[in-house]
């Protein structure tokens, strides 16, 4: 998904700095130039939800990480203790 961004970062800044003359094929290809940047715009307008979401489920899976390990810490604890009745 970076990568995708810095594509279009990229695009659009050899887009800027392109310097067109004062002749005819010049007005076609700034059209071509203001259409680059709308689908370059509308395309990171497209992935940010999805990144949104994806850095969503990440934490989602790191929390469900941490009650499990927590949780087998607990079972483990409590084995030990247990085995420690036992053994008085």
């Amino acid at each position: 998904m970076i990568f995708i961004f810095l594509t279009f970062t990229a695009l659009l800044l050899a887009v800027c700095f392109v310097y067109l003359g004062d002749n005819g094929v010049a007005d076609g290809l700034e059209i071509l130039e203001a259409g680059l940047v709308v689908l370059s715009l509308s395309l990171f307008v497209f992935f940010l939800p999805l990144l949104s979401l994806l850095k969503s489920l990440l934490d989602d899976i790191f929390i469900f990480g941490v009650d499990l390990i927590g949780e087998l810490f607990l079972i483990f604890n409590g084995v030990t203790h247990c085995v420690d009745v036992v053994l008085e």
